[in-house]
């Protein structure tokens, strides 16, 4: 079988000399031209090959591709000789290639590294097919399979909350950091807010780190040891961006590598999205508006929404449960900000929100306190909205101890 190339965007010669070359005699078949890091995740293909100056060639792409058996062969400036090489060696590409190799040197060394290549990758996937169905026996029903999954499970994982709504998210978020601190848990709090970042603003900390410089650290190091902040009250944090036009220099692709490093790291991991989740995707060329906001959502194990206790409020707070339910199974958690103390008035509001939306429940009291912390940059001392969140935190992941259940509705009318 001929092995599925995929070419790194280049200006050298090799390219146009290897692409005249294979549709005359064959030996490779060409996939497509990686033009950035999403393509390289995205394409279906056995070798990338890449220049060593490329902006896409990282040592995280690279052990990224390994990860899901894809092979990289870089190809290095014939004139800078065995430094070069050794370079793009040391990134942990497979294979090297001088740029000045014939077409046929290239066929040879991508056909070497990619290795036999068996069956296609159809064919593999029908043989398993027909193992798990029982039709096919013994070794070779144990060993037949396809490909690793692009997202393989590496070892034990932090579970991923994402706070999304409209009034206090931000507040709520920095709370439920401080809680699970306290509580002994590693955590950290990560703003990918792509509308409006506030986390860095809330905490009275520094812009650097954030988001930008972790997912440069990852592609570059695979070492995110430096990329994210400490904060006195235990938790970890990494800063939004910096200005909110520049949405679109972070990829939905580079913001879920990020956080699924983290969840390897942490176990909670929090992250703040936008109140806004609409797919505007095809409204364009380029990527859409909330397209990272979106991608964190549907990874998500838990969803947190924010509102507050006005009719509006509660309005507009559906319509983004429905934009949640188009991302995610994944359990909801409704929380009333500032909530009223009269208890036939959040019974109110709760039936009112269950009538469309099957969600737990909590109910946030306003305290002046909270207004305070945030001048001061620290979280919420001790007081009933400490406390709430506190409960709040555990009933995230342990959604059965939810305050309000969608079963309790007619008891807390009553």
């Amino acid at each position: 079988m001929e092995p599925r190339v995929s070419f790194g965007a280049s200006q050298r010669r090799w390219v146009t000399d290897l692409m005249r070359h294979v549709a005359e005699h064959g030996g490779l078949n060409v996939i497509g031209t990686v033009f950035s890091q999403d393509d390289a995740l995205a394409l279906e293909y056995d070798v990338l090959l890449i220049d060593d100056v490329s902006s896409v060639l990282t040592p995280r792409l690279v052990d990224r591709l390994g990860r899901v058996q894809r092979i990289v062969v870089g190809v290095y400036e014939a004139e800078r000789g065995p430094d070069a090489k050794s370079r793009l060696l040391t990134a942990g590409v497979h294979a090297a290639i001088a740029s000045d190799a014939t077409a046929v040197e290239f066929v040879q060394v991508i056909r070497d590294a990619a290795g036999p290549m068996g069956f296609e990758e159809s064919f593999n996937e029908l043989v398993a097919d027909i193992a798990q169905t029982g039709v096919l026996g013994g070794e070779l029903g144990s060993q037949a399979g396809g490909r690793e999954s692009a997202h393989p499970d590496t070892g034990s994982r932090g579970s991923l909350v994402a706070l999304t709504g409209l009034d206090g998210r931000t507040e709520v978020a920095v709370a439920l950091a401080a809680a699970y601190a306290a509580a002994g848990s590693s955590v950290i709090l990560v703003d990918l807010d792509t509308l409006e970042p506030s986390i860095a603003q809330r905490l009275s900390a520094d812009l650097v780190p954030n988001v930008f410089t972790a997912t440069e650290d990852l592609r570059l190091r695979s070492d995110l040891t430096h990329s994210f902040g400490r904060h006195p009250a235990g938790f970890a944090w990494i800063s939004g961006i910096p200005n909110p036009n520049e949405w679109d220099k972070l990829s939905e692709y580079e913001a879920a590598d990020l956080v699924g490093e983290l969840c390897h790291g942490f176990a909670v991991v929090l992250v703040k999205v936008s109140r806004h989740l609409p797919d505007l995707g095809g409204l364009g060329s380029g990527p859409g508006r909330f397209d990272v906001d979106r991608r964190i959502v549907a990874m998500a194990d838990h969803v947190l929404t924010v509102a507050g206790p006005s009719p509006l409020s509660a309005g507009r707070l559906l319509h983004l449960l429905a934009d949640v339910r188009v991302l995610t199974e994944a359990p909801v958690h409704i929380v009333i900000n500032r909530a009223p103390g009269d208890a036939f008035q959040r019974s109110e509001i709760a039936q009112e929100l269950q009538r469309s939306f099957d969600a737990n429940i909590t109910f946030l009291p306003e305290e002046n306190r909270v207004a305070k912390a945030s001048w001061q940059g620290r979280p919420v001392g001790n007081g009933g909205f400490a406390r709430k969140v506190s409960k709040l935190a555990a009933r995230v992941l342990n959604p059965e101890r939810s305050e309000v259940r969608p079963n309790d509705r007619n008891r807390h009318a009553r």
